[in-house]
């Protein structure tokens, strides 16, 4: 994951520690000493929505550049 995602989640979980507790009960209750592995994800639906939830907030792309293939009449 980028570093500025890390970052933010990590600002996040400092400023809300009762969130904190519950990411850090869920990743416990799942993975607890192994390292974690893409097929968690499933069973970390807290941490997803705290991730979901970082992203909504501080984006990693701040700007989306798009330009039409072709002129477009609406109505």
């Amino acid at each position: 994951p980028p570093a500025g995602l890390i970052h933010w989640i990590l600002v996040v979980l400092s400023l809300h520690p009762y969130i904190e507790r519950q990411v850090r009960e869920e990743l416990k209750r799942v993975v607890w000493s192994r390292l974690p592995q893409y097929g968690d994800i499933a069973a970390l639906p807290f941490f997803s929505a705290v991730i979901r939830e970082v992203l909504r907030l501080h984006p990693v792309a701040h700007e989306i550049h798009r330009q039409a293939n072709h002129e477009d009449e609406i109505n």
